[in-house]
């Protein structure tokens, strides 16, 4: 019996010694590496399209307080996509086939445009056209206005296979005037692909 017992007792202890090894060599894999990759012009992009994003969600009466997930889902990408052509490319008309290039290059997965409703019907930032605009959909969110969003890298950590955690802060400033205020933070989970025009795809967004 005492054997038993010394026995259970060993397995018990080599489990937690384990569980403690595992959770060591997973902080371990997570690595600052913003000194290196603060400079990388294709994650720098990537960061700047997305902490606009999360910045408009904050200014535009949308806001949550706390922190706030945001799901990745079909509606979310095309919405981010018609946003960053809209913002980043002067662009507020599109097709199918321009809002499926965008996600894949965005999130690495085309978004199906089945779900796209009418103005007034959805509260995605892309519709349907009135048919005036010549293509079958159209950005509906709103502008920026005299407002520029700004954002700082404040940390970078490399998760392991290409994957980064970034950390940001999200700031606002006027057109033609001075400093710029901090009014958030976001946290963006990117995941290298060379195969994406912006070298990265976003896997995560939160933001507070």
């Amino acid at each position: 019996m005492k054997k038993k017992i010394m026995t259970l007792c060993m397995t018990i202890l080599m489990a937690a010694l384990t569980a403690g090894t595992f959770g060591i060599s997973a902080d371990a894999a997570s690595r600052d590496v913003t000194a290196k990759m603060s400079q990388d012009k294709n994650m720098k992009r990537i960061c700047k399209m997305a902490a606009a994003y999360t910045t408009a969600m904050k200014t535009g009466g949308s806001d949550r307080t706390g922190t706030v997930k945001i799901t990745l889902n079909n509606n979310r990408r095309l919405s981010i996509a018609a946003f960053v052509r809209y913002n980043y490319k002067g662009d507020y008309r599109y097709t199918a086939k321009e809002l499926q290039a965008e996600t894949k290059a965005l999130f690495g997965k085309k978004a199906g445009t089945g779900s796209i409703k009418a103005l007034g019907k959805t509260d995605m930032l892309v519709c349907t056209s009135t048919g005036r605009a010549k293509a079958p959909y159209i950005y509906c969110g709103g502008e920026f206005g005299d407002m520029i969003p700004r954002y700082k890298i404040t940390g970078i950590k490399a998760l392991g296979r290409g994957t980064y955690e970034v950390s940001l802060e999200n700031h606002i400033g006027v057109f033609g005037e001075k400093g710029t205020e901090k009014i958030g933070n976001t946290v963006l989970r990117l995941q290298k692909n060379t195969a994406s025009a912006y070298g990265y795809n976003i896997r995560g967004i939160t933001y507070r």
